[in-house]
């Protein structure tokens, strides 16, 4: 079990980085949450803690303008981060903006073709968006809806941001209708990878 001090050094941000990452893989992100908050007020900067943080804003706190001022702020410090650019995307289908979302992460796969977790979150909200169509009534209207889905938001989480190289895997169920799944952020210090729509 991770023990915890209250007092993060503010000239040791990693460390206070890595205890944040520690407590949120063991199940505690809710923990993790004021050593983030401490270090970002010292290291605004910190582009790690932010993904890490907005990951946890997302995934737990269900806080989507906290998660969105997170991502913003990496494009500030890092206008072509590839990740807090996804993780955007993500936050739209969280909204139920699929078609803004969409948008969204055909934007980002044409900045980034490589990464193929992107891809695959393009076609799990393409999907969604074909099965809307097929709902529609005759005259057009969605059963109750006006242009985002039935069902509640998907939980399209953003990329595992794991330093073991394996950590590209998207955490995207296989069946187009459910994008419900968890993502970790784990990292050291390499840069963090995009994380998935789960």
């Amino acid at each position: 079990m991770v023990q915890t001090s209250r007092r993060v050094q503010p000239h040791l941000p990693f460390g206070a980085f890595n205890l944040a990452l520690l407590l949120a893989d063991d199940n505690r992100p809710l923990e993790a949450v004021p050593f983030l908050n401490q270090l970002i007020r010292i290291h605004p900067d910190h582009v790690k803690a932010l993904i890490l943080l907005g990951d946890i804003y997302i995934n737990v706190m269900n806080d989507l303008d906290a998660a969105d001022n997170c991502y913003n702020r990496i494009l500030e410090l890092e206008p072509d981060n590839i990740q807090a650019m996804h993780n955007l995307c993500v936050v739209l289908v969280e909204r139920g903006h699929l078609e803004r979302a969409e948008e969204c992460l055909k934007r980002v796969h044409n900045l980034s073709p490589e990464e193929d977790y992107i891809l695959r979150h393009l076609n799990i909200v393409q999907a969604r968006l074909a099965r809307l169509k097929q709902q529609k009534t005759p005259g057009g209207a969605l059963h109750g809806a006006s242009g985002t889905s039935q069902d509640p938001p998907s939980s399209i989480h953003h990329k595992d941001t794991s330093t073991k190289e394996t950590a590209n895997k998207s955490k995207i169920s296989p069946d187009p209708s459910d994008v419900n799944s968890h993502h970790k952020t784990r990292t050291q210090d390499t840069a963090p990878k995009p994380s998935s729509l789960s």
